[in-house]
């Protein structure tokens, strides 16, 4: 989902809008809209007539695209996800604060009288919006320098082009290319040749990669290169050993090098890039051989790795090979990134984690931010700072091994049917498979003494005295004896609103 606070107060209520539409899928009321986007009445009725018109714009021969409205039902986003994906730029490109995004990357030195003509803003709106973006990046050490009537990017360029990454890719995500001067098949050529017979990319990856290719060649095209300075200094040492003769490929650097006619640094950073996604390190041997080169040279990554280690002590005893390479690629992609990129809590594609970790595994993502901070006091040489993706990171690794509920409080189920044995015992597993992902459930059998004596839910498939009279002090779902998607809707609902969680 896009951070909507980058853009103008109109379009970002606009995109707000036709995510909340887009999730729904289905009938919205006014009042509900009004209600989950926190704007007022009109201003919902305003910026959601302007986009069913902007969305009249789209010429979509695969899909129809359109905001319909009903008086007695509300707003409703037809076109799915293909629809909502080709409407993001549309929208996006409304905004005078994405214009100044791209004019600014694309410009070394932008021109404030340029950027008034060109899209019909005064000095005053521009400077305004210069501010709100200085307030935006100066937690990535970036700041929008004006000076004697021009605007330029001051700041870490690895910084600048990581940020350039994440904007690009949330608004126009492959739908299309926006870098005309630079040839896009040229890139995935590249993708397809030197780099996918090694790493199982999907085509999307290449796409994504060709995004983050393309503003690298813009950058370095516009002398904004990089240097050795702007890298860990074990970056050249580390490509060289793992990715060239001693390791998978035997002139992967030379390769960048000569391909896209760019120096030794910045064949390197694009190779750091690589390992900054698992994608990349899910080939036996280029995880091995990486790991290797990092013990070898004792790289901050790998010490950050040994106190994970330390404190995590994952149990990897019963796991194949392929979830070990997993499990490995995972954590060490995410201490490259917070060597590399220390104040971004989202990766290339820009999800935020955090917010899903704490609306679905609040008890996962507890657990594990206190082994960040155990982390953080062992660690004396080198230091783990970005608590929020590296805690995002440990929990994707522990839910490759183990269940992302085990921290959660325990929710204890009593089956009551009058169903044949098995049939109930399948009819249990149909709910468990439905459950577990999200709750720490299990089931309590009412003739076993050694189980726990007050469940949390009875489950029950008809009504008797008995019950009705448990019922006063245990919430009861009663469900079909056939059981359907409604049966496992109303669970969670008792379990979300009836049964009180412990908070983390």
């Amino acid at each position: 989902m896009l951070a909507f606070d980058i853009f103008d107060t109109g379009t970002g209520n606009k995109l707000q809008l036709l995510y909340l539409l887009y999730k729904k899928e289905d009938w919205y009321s006014i009042d509900e809209l009004v209600f989950d986007s926190h704007l007022e009445r009109k201003s919902v009725l305003k910026y959601t007539k302007e986009l069913a018109r902007d969305l009249l714009e789209i010429n979509s021969s695969q899909t129809t695209i359109q905001i319909e409205f009903s008086k007695g039902k509300g707003f409703r986003f037809e076109g799915g996800t293909l629809g909502y994906l080709k409407s993001i730029p549309i929208i996006s490109e409304q905004s005078i604060s994405l214009s100044l995004m791209k004019e600014l990357f694309f410009q070394t030195k932008l021109s404030l009288d340029y950027f008034q003509q060109k899209y019909f803003v005064s000095e005053s709106t521009l400077r305004r919006k210069v501010k709100h973006f200085n307030n935006i990046l100066q937690k990535y050490n970036l700041k929008i320098k004006s000076l004697n009537r021009e605007l330029s990017i001051e700041g870490s360029e690895p910084q600048f082009r990581y940020l350039s990454y994440i904007a690009f890719w949330n608004v126009y995500r492959g739908i299309s290319w926006p870098f005309p001067a630079i040839d896009q098949q040229k890139i995935l050529d590249f993708i397809e040749n030197e780099m996918r017979r090694y790493s199982p990319f999907k085509d999307i990856s290449a796409v994504n990669w060709s995004y983050v290719i393309a503003i690298n060649l813009y950058r370095y095209n516009q002398k904004k290169e990089l240097s050795s300075e702007d890298l860990p200094e074990f970056t050249h040492q580390l490509n060289h050993d793992a990715l060239s003769t001693l390791g998978i490929h035997d002139s992967i650097l030379t390769t960048i090098q000569h391909y896209f006619h760019v120096s030794i640094p910045e064949a390197d950073f694009l190779c750091l890039l690589f390992q900054t996604r698992s994608s990349f390190l899910l080939v036996p041997s280029i995880s091995k051989r990486l790991l290797d080169v990092h013990k070898a040279l004792n790289t901050p990554v790998y010490q950050m790795y040994q106190i994970y280690l330390d404190v995590i002590k994952p149990d990897l005893s019963s796991t194949d090979e392929q979830t070990k390479i997993t499990y490995r690629s995972v954590i060490l992609v995410g201490f490259l990134t917070d060597i590399l990129f220390p104040n971004f809590s989202t990766t290339f594609s820009g999800y935020d984690y955090t917010k899903y970790l704490k609306q679905y595994y609040p008890f996962l993502r507890e657990e594990m931010v206190k082994k960040f901070y155990e982390m953080q006091k062992k660690s004396e040489n080198i230091t783990f700072i970005n608590e929020e993706m590296l805690v995002a990171r440990f929990c994707e690794a522990h839910a490759l091994i183990q269940s992302p509920t085990v921290f959660s409080p325990p929710v204890y189920i009593q089956l009551e049917t009058d169903l044949p044995v098995i049939m109930e015992k399948i009819t249990a597993k149909q709910i468990l498979y439905f459950l577990k992902p999200f709750y720490n459930v299990s089931f309590v059998s009412p003739t076993d003494p050694t189980e726990i004596s007050k469940p949390d839910l009875i489950i029950a498939s008809t009504t008797y005295p008995l019950l009705n009279k448990r019922a006063k002090t245990i919430p009861v779902v009663y469900i079909n004896p056939g059981f359907s998607s409604t049966d496992i809707f109303n669970i969670i609902e008792v379990i979300e609103n009836k049964i009180e969680f412990r908070n983390p």
